[in-house]
């Protein structure tokens, strides 16, 4: 498939910003909210609610984070869907590295 210059452009202007935990309504049904991620800035996780359930698309996730803002675990309460593509592994090692040298004392 080849894209235009014009159809770009039509794909860009339907582009909405948001800021964590700003609601907007998509299609007049569909209410879709972005949340941290906690990996880093501009990385959200998505809540996508209509009126019969609420749906959570977690991207790659740091639960806990140093550099940007936490998970917001508060944002899956309610969602009876959890959709995920992996969770992102720099807190594993650490972890790893400490259960070795514990392990080896």
């Amino acid at each position: 498939m080849v894209l235009s210059a014009d159809d770009v452009k039509d794909c860009i202007r339907k582009v909405e910003p948001l800021k964590y935990a700003e609601e907007t309504c998509y299609g007049g049904s569909l209410i879709i909210t972005a949340f941290s991620s906690g990996l880093d800035i501009g990385t959200a996780n998505w809540v996508i609610r209509s009126c019969k359930r609420e749906v959570a698309c977690l991207s790659s996730s740091v639960f806990t984070s140093s550099q940007s803002m936490s998970f917001d675990y508060h944002a899956l309460e309610d969602c009876g869907t959890l959709l995920y593509s992996d969770f992102s592994s720099l807190n594993t090692a650490e972890a790893t590295e400490e259960e070795i040298n514990h392990s080896s004392m």
